[in-house]
């Protein structure tokens, strides 16, 4: 799952609603886990809430059950309240809002 040379896509919809920076930082967070070893699952969920000047980033995963919390600042115009699921089907990964499935 989540392989190095993997490609990588980003829905319209996921595009348009987050920020660039943001959409970097969510595939940095997956690249990292996957660089310490962690195991990941398919479906990497991101909850995302605006805090005063940052932003809040939950990842979760159903299997193995993991949830890990992240600050990230952005530019307080910036702030979205959303979640972003991003789903590897072995071949690819893309990122893409709920609604967008």
């Amino acid at each position: 799952m989540f392989g190095v040379n993997q490609k990588r896509y980003v829905t319209k919809a996921a595009h348009e609603l987050t920020p660039v920076e943001l959409q970097q930082f969510l595939w940095l967070i997956i690249d990292c886990r996957k660089a310490a070893g962690d195991q990941l699952d398919y479906l990497q969920i991101f909850e995302l809430q605006p805090d005063q000047e940052y932003q809040l980033v939950c990842n979760k995963q159903e299997y193995p059950p993991s949830q890990l919390e992240y600050k990230f600042n952005l530019h307080s115009k910036e702030l979205i309240n959303s979640k972003v699921w991003v789903i590897d089907n072995g071949e690819y990964a893309t990122m893409l809002l709920p609604s967008d499935y």
